[in-house]
């Protein structure tokens, strides 16, 4: 996709896609979804808050750049002026080549022993509400799935810029081209301000996850219908 005022980032060696997943890690550490299972490294390392701190923050890494080998590093994006990252991919762009690379894991190599299985035991907890496949998973849901689509798999603005429009900006170039081509875009999110947010941008909740174990988090999937490039 080629949008407006924001670079798209494809070379993993690059400033550009440091900045990116830098971005993106931030965030999610703050997201519930990530603080619930990467809560399992606190109690690793409950006597050693600092080395806690700075294991979480390797590891989402991992997680983020595995996240963006499984959708393709073509769908990684900057805002112009590197103020927010955007992880989303057109259904039809995804890349089925170099299974190879992409059966390598960032994440598997930097996890130990120990932190792979504590972190395996929570991700169990919460199966249930971890999205995996949007076409599929919306399929079978409700009964049918665009044909073609864009999947927004992490959108993050950095701490300096929040509460700049960089969010604004950001969705305006990835909705523009959603307009023009006819797109309606999908994402999910754990946390019910975000889904606040996004639901002002025009997102609608098409969809509520939760789990069945006593744990109350929620998965909200959510869509914007693409507008007509007249009407918008």
């Amino acid at each position: 996709m080629n949008l407006k005022n924001v670079a798209s980032v494809n070379d993993c060696k690059s400033d550009l896609y440091d900045t990116a997943v830098n971005i993106i890690s931030d965030a999610f550490l703050e997201e519930p979804w990530f603080e619930y299972v990467l809560s399992a490294v606190d109690d690793l390392y409950d006597d050693d808050a600092e080395t806690a701190r700075w294991r979480k923050r390797c590891l989402i890494r991992s997680m983020i750049e595995d996240d963006i080998r499984h959708h393709g590093r073509n769908g990684l994006y900057l805002l112009d002026d590197g103020t927010a990252a955007l992880g989303a991919l057109k259904h039809s762009e995804k890349d089925e080549e170099d299974q190879q690379q992409r059966r390598k894991s960032a994440f598997l190599e930097t996890a130990t022993p120990e932190e792979l299985k504590a972190i395996d035991d929570r991700k169990h907890d919460i199966d249930r509400i971890t999205m995996n496949d949007w076409g599929s998973e919306y399929e079978r849901r409700h009964g049918r799935a665009d044909a073609d689509c864009i999947h927004v798999y992490a959108v993050a603005v950095s701490k300096q810029a929040r509460g700049s429009g960089a969010l604004r900006r950001m969705f305006e170039s990835l909705f523009e081209y959603a307009d023009a081509n006819a797109l309606n875009v999908y994402l999910e999110c754990y946390k019910q301000r975000l889904r606040d947010i996004y639901q002002h941008f025009g997102f609608e909740v098409v969809d509520e996850l939760a789990c069945d174990n006593g744990c109350d988090m929620r998965c909200w999937m959510m869509r914007r219908k693409w507008l007509h490039p007249t009407i918008r």
